[in-house]
């Protein structure tokens, strides 16, 4: 009898919502409104918002500054 190989997880993107304002993937609205409340909470700490990332990740919530930075990153990091 042969070994079973495991099957290859898949690499389909996140679900989840992303939050508008740093490109972060969140589970649901109520963890999307608690993270948007800490930017809130910056925002009124006279800190500056974050700027949308450029170059986002659709499968995590990394984000790149470069385009090919982030194809380098899904390939080695989602093998696409």
């Amino acid at each position: 009898m042969e070994a079973e190989t495991p099957a290859a997880k898949p690499t389909a993107p996140e679900k989840g919502v992303r939050c508008e304002v740093c490109g972060a993937t969140l589970s649901d609205d109520e963890e999307l409104q608690v993270h948007l409340d800490g930017h809130a909470e910056q925002a009124a700490e006279g800190n500056a918002p974050v700027e949308p990332p450029r170059h986002a990740c659709p499968y995590c919530s990394v984000s790149f500054e470069t385009p090919e930075a982030l194809k380098g990153h899904i390939g080695s990091a989602h093998g696409k």
